[in-house]
């Protein structure tokens, strides 16, 4: 990591105030919902009464983790423009066919017997309790590392941006995560996901803007990608990494398997009806497709306008992009984007994995 602070100047104060005033809006989300959350129903699902801004926002939210403004612009740094296969593809489809196949009948069914969790769903439908338990078990076993994940992301971070420990960063997200959604449960998880998908698309467009102006303009960026390496500007990209049978396999995965994460499949549950549901995957599929889409070939561009990135310094390739192109407090507002990548994907299996809990075990 010495390699990426030297690279990285760190603003400790203008990143704390920045940071800590975020948080306190996050918290401020959570005593709100807190104030209007009295049933278990309200907890998990919002007694299915989410609009669709909402629900649109919340599920492009929890769709994207804090990997997808750190890890993947990093691999398109390193292969060029094939790597956006990893996500842009698929994203197009990925909340439209879920809605098209199940998302109906999960709004319908959801109200109809008061749904909570993912499997209260399976166990119902196929009248068996042991696969109720079978399926807590699992999610809690799979979703715990995957929370763990993201709180690492916000303590390596802060330790970059800060010098403060690792710890600091993971405790801190930890915490108020947790606060917001266990005093608002899904409401609140659901609310802040608005601020945080809003955060992450703005981070975006603006990460790209950057890029390009300090790429020197997109004819120039082209120009130099294709002297540097022809691949850089085709599949299967630099070393042939992302051939068509990748592109294809990441068509299918987030098209037809997104479903299958019980973070997204309660969502349904929470939607008001099917009109909302119709908006909803509009809104949601924009905001994932202009995220990722974005996102991603900054991490191109970035091949050009800051070169010889190598090991953990390409995971930095956004960050490092932001502090040239704006000042330390946008900066440093736009990283906060990346965090809430984090806190969306945390607070959304937090509510799933405490429903495995309570409400399929207990």
């Amino acid at each position: 990591m010495d390699a990426v602070s030297s690279l990285i100047h760190p603003i400790p104060g203008i990143f704390y105030t920045v940071l800590g005033g975020y948080f306190v809006i996050m918290a401020l989300i959570g005593y709100y919902s807190a104030k209007n959350t009295s049933t278990l129903s309200d907890f998990f699902v919002m007694s299915g009464k989410a609009g669709a801004i909402v629900s649109g926002l919340a599920y492009f939210s929890t769709q994207y983790s804090m990997s997808t403004f750190m890890g993947c612009p990093a691999t398109c740094y390193k292969v060029g423009f094939a790597g956006l296969t990893i996500s842009v593809p698929g994203l197009v489809f990925s909340m439209i066919i879920p809605a098209l196949f199940v998302g109906r009948k999960l709004v319908r069914l959801g109200h109809k017997h008061g749904f909570l969790t993912m499997a209260d769903y399976l166990g119902d439908r196929y009248e068996s309790d042991g696969l109720r338990v079978l399926l807590a078990v699992l999610m809690i076993i799979f979703l715990i590392p995957m929370m763990g994940a993201q709180t690492i992301g916000a303590g390596i971070i802060l330790r970059t941006f800060t010098g403060a420990p690792e710890w600091v960063g993971i405790v801190a997200m930890g915490i108020i995560v947790i606060l917001y959604c266990m005093s608002g449960g899904i409401r609140g998880a659901m609310l802040t996901d608005v601020i945080q998908g809003s955060l992450m698309v703005l981070t975006a467009i603006i990460t790209f803007i950057i890029s390009v102006k300090i790429g020197g303009g997109f004819s120039a960026i082209s120009e130099k990608l294709h002297a540097l390496n022809p691949a850089y500007m085709s599949h299967p990209g630099v070393g042939g990494s992302y051939g068509w049978g990748n592109y294809v396999s990441m068509i299918v995965m987030w098209s037809f398997f997104s479903i299958g994460q019980p973070g997204l499949f309660t969502k349904f549950f929470a939607m008001k009806d099917y009109k909302v549901m119709f908006k909803a995957v509009l809104l949601g599929t924009l905001g994932m497709w202009l995220a990722a889409t974005l996102i991603e070939w900054s991490g191109v561009n970035a091949i050009v306008s800051i070169p010889g990135l190598t090991g953990k310094q390409i995971d930095f390739v956004v960050p490092l992009i932001l502090q040239q192109g704006v000042s330390p407090i946008v900066s440093t507002l736009l990283i906060a984007g990346i965090m809430a990548a984090g806190m969306s994907t945390i607070d959304s299996l937090l509510i799933v994995s405490t429903g495995a809990v309570t409400r399929d075990i207990y």
